[in-house]
């Protein structure tokens, strides 16, 4: 502590802002410090929203027959799905109750 900002001599108590030449010089260093790691963190993330904005979706190389195919797969599955649920209203017939139990 006899070496720091608040110190007063060695063996006594330290008196808060003692020497204000040392306090002025600690904080200048400390904003600049603190200014340095402000402004690389401001770069890394510029340059991680740039990586973000270059990168291209995962499925911007899928060929467009499957892109297709899967729209249709998508599309049946809802129809099914819509359906059933509006048969399910009525009295099921047994057959139909297993294979949707079945399938589903």
């Amino acid at each position: 502590m006899d070496n720091g900002i608040d110190a007063v001599d060695g063996d006594k108590q330290p008196i808060k802002n003692y020497i204000e030449a040392k306090l002025i010089y600690f904080n200048s260093k400390q904003e600049i410090e603190e200014e340095a790691r402000n402004k690389l963190k401001r770069e890394k993330k510029l340059k991680h929203q740039q990586y973000l904005i270059n990168k291209l979706p995962y499925y911007a190389n899928f060929p467009s027959t499957r892109k297709n195919l899967h729209d249709l797969f998508i599309s049946i599955i809802i129809i099914l799905n819509i359906i059933t649920m509006s048969l399910e209203f009525y009295s099921i017939p047994p057959l139909r109750n297993y294979l949707i139990n079945f399938y589903f």
